[in-house]
């Protein structure tokens, strides 16, 4: 199976050798193990999107990582990017639809551990203290509504509720429309990024990456 991958990754960089390959695009190769990336010390993009991934351990060693892109994979422990801390050159990083990201204070958690990122999910990621102030504000404000709702509840006059209205069949077909739309246009990013993994990595895989 490496002998196989080893090929596959030369035929498609056109670098001599491992040692050399600078840019790999691996976008759906149905990828499990990522071992032979022990011998890629030179990467600085590389493109897993799409594949069977649940470890990144065997990325510790590519010191040289930029960018890494791990769309649609099964990754689903944050502390896997505890393997990427010491890759003080990487920048950016996609980890969009794998079960970790569900994980509460995801952005956040991710921003800890990994403080040299500039953007995550194509998306810029703050900066500690950006969360910090944004922790404090947070705080302030569940304050503040729990001290509402004590002075609230002090007060023994009886309010009706007034009616709510029901809404309109026009009304209703107007938001299932609009929802459809934005439906629609995510599904339209989606492939657009799919197609620009695929075939823009291809295009720099092409070139000479050798030093």
């Amino acid at each position: 199976m490496s002998d196989r991958m080893e090929e596959k990754i030369l035929n498609r960089t056109k670098a001599p050798s491992l040692n050399h390959v600078k840019n790999l695009n691996c976008w759906g190769w149905k990828i499990n193990d990522l071992s032979i990336m022990r011998r890629m010390p030179s990467l600085r993009v590389l493109n897993l999107s799409v594949n069977d991934i649940t470890s990144l351990q065997h990325l510790q060693d590519c010191h040289q990582l930029v960018e890494l892109y791990l769309r649609r994979n099964k990754i689903q422990d944050l502390d896997e990017l505890q393997y990427l801390k010491n890759l003080k050159y990487l920048r950016v990083i996609w980890l969009s639809n794998n079960p970790c990201v569900n994980i509460d204070n995801y952005r956040q958690k991710v921003s800890l551990i990994l403080p040299q990122l500039e953007k995550l999910d194509n998306q810029k990621i703050p900066k500690r203290d950006d969360w910090e102030d944004s922790d404090h504000e947070s705080e302030e404000t569940n304050n503040k509504t729990t001290s509402k709702g004590k002075h609230a509840s002090g007060n023994h006059k009886s309010r009706s509720n007034p009616k709510t209205a029901k809404p309109s069949h026009f009304t209703s077909k107007l938001n299932s429309e609009d929802l459809e739309m934005v439906i629609l246009k995510a599904q339209e990013q989606v492939d657009k990024q799919d197609s620009i993994e695929t075939h823009g990595s291809d295009n720099l895989d092409t070139i000479a990456e050798i030093e």
